[in-house]
């Protein structure tokens, strides 16, 4: 029995309301912190709040995710209906400790491909008004990032991605130098202007190039330190 603020995985699931094949997943995927015993796995009771505002461990829905992404790119105070969502932000650890909730979480706001396409059309493709860039682009100016080895982040509604792929003859590659992030139509970004810096910065999380990891960790603490400002502010 595990003492004080710990859980066992099947405790940690009779909370969530999920089975503890689940919570050994989230564990995985990093959303809940967690430490293996010659018991098996345990979780620290206070992380287990995120979990229940993302949805009693369900996935994370893209809807959700640019709600979060809304709410980090506003400079101002959350409104009040942002409440479950404040509250959800303040129970994630500050990205400079740990990504990976925020690469999850961040993650759901659309299905990402790295494609090929001729660098005499990359221009025509970011230029096209069904694209949104982001990555870099979408960031402030001020947060010393590369160009990202010349890759391009892009946005595209699943609508529209069939016919922009085909138009521009792109192909999946492994290595390709365009990312192309698949969003729904319902809760796509507006087109043919750079996405909010939030969904810029959740696309250098990972970056091969350490300096735009480190931009993208540095803008969305920032963001993260506006929000634990506000009033109510409770860890």
């Amino acid at each position: 029995m595990p003492d004080g603020d710990w859980l066992s995985a099947a405790e940690a699931a009779d909370a969530l309301g999920v089975t503890p094949q689940r919570v050994r997943q989230l564990i995985h995927d990093g959303l809940l912190p967690g430490r293996r015993t010659s018991a098996g796995w345990i979780v620290p009771a206070s992380s287990l709040g995120a979990v229940r505002l993302a949805g009693r461990g369900r996935r994370v829905t893209p809807q959700t995710a640019w709600s979060i992404i809304t709410l980090l790119a506003v400079s101002g105070p959350p409104a009040p209906a942002d409440a479950r969502l404040v509250r959800l932000l303040k129970a994630l650890p500050d990205p400079a400790d740990d990504t990976r909730p925020w690469a999850r979480l961040l993650g759901a706001r659309g299905e990402s491909a790295r494609m090929w396409a001729h660098p005499g059309v990359l221009s025509h493709i970011t230029a096209d008004r069904r694209v949104s860039a982001g990555g870099a682009t979408a960031l402030p100016p001020d947060y010393g990032l590369t160009a990202a080895g010349g890759r391009a982040f892009l946005y595209v509604s699943d609508q529209n991605a069939a016919n922009v792929t085909r138009q521009y003859h792109m192909q999946p590659d492994h290595a390709g130098q365009v990312t192309l992030i698949t969003v729904p139509a319902a809760v796509v970004p507006p087109a043919g202007r750079p996405v909010p810096a939030p969904a810029g910065a959740a696309d250098l999380l990972n970056d091969d190039d350490p300096r735009d990891r480190i931009a993208a960790v540095t803008y969305l603490s920032a963001c993260l330190a506006r929000i634990r400002a506000t009033r109510g502010d409770a860890r």
